[in-house]
C-alpha cells in the first residue's frame, strides 16, 4: 500500500507544484513540514492502529511532496550551468541522510529502553526544521 501511496503522492506533487504552487513552493513545502511534524507527534501519542495507520499513509503524501519539491527546485531556481552540480548536492545529502538514520535512530531507540517514540519525535522536529530552512531559500535565479 505504501509503495502505491507513494507513486500516487509523486504525481500529485507534480500537480501540486506546477498548477497550483508555481513560484509559492515555499509555502507548499512549509506547510506539508510543519503538518508532517504534526503527524509525527501523532504517531507517538495515537493508541489506536487505525488512526497510526492513517497518519502514516498521510505522512507518505506530505513527505514525498517535500522530497519532490526539494529535488525540482535547484531547476526553477538555479542557472544551467550548476543544475547538474546542484542536484548531486541535493542526492548526496539524501544518501548520506539515508546511511545515517538507521544507525542514529538505532541508537536513539537503545538510548530509549527500546521505545520507538524517541524517533518520531527527532523526525518532527527534523522536518520543522528543514521547513525552517526552506524559508532562507533565495528563489531568484
Amino acid at each position: 500500500m505504501n509503495a502505491i501511496g507513494g507513486t500516487l503522492a509523486s504525481i500529485f506533487a507534480g500537480v501540486l507544484l506546477t498548477k497550483y504552487f508555481a513560484g509559492k513552493e515555499k509555502l507548499l513545502l512549509m506547510c506539508c513540514s510543519v503538518l508532517s511534524s504534526l503527524l509525527f507527534l501523532g504517531l507517538v501519542f495515537s493508541n489506536s492502529l487505525a488512526l497510526s495507520i492513517a497518519f502514516l499513509y498521510v505522512l507518505t503524501f506530505l513527505l514525498t511532496t517535500i522530497f519532490v519539491g526539494i529535488f525540482s527546485w535547484p531547476h526553477k531556481i538555479l542557472p544551467e550551468n550548476v543544475i547538474g552540480s546542484s542536484i548531486g548536492i541535493v542526492n548526496t545529502g539524501g544518501t548520506l541522510g539515508g546511511f545515517i538514520a538507521p544507525m542514529a535512530f538505532g541508537a536513539l531507540i537503545s538510548m530509549a529502553g527500546g521505545s520507538f517514540s524517541i524517533v518520531f519525535i527527532t523526525l518532527a522536529i527534523a522536518v520543522l526544521i528543514c521547513g525552517l530552512v526552506i524559508l532562507t531559500v533565495k528563489t531568484e535565479k
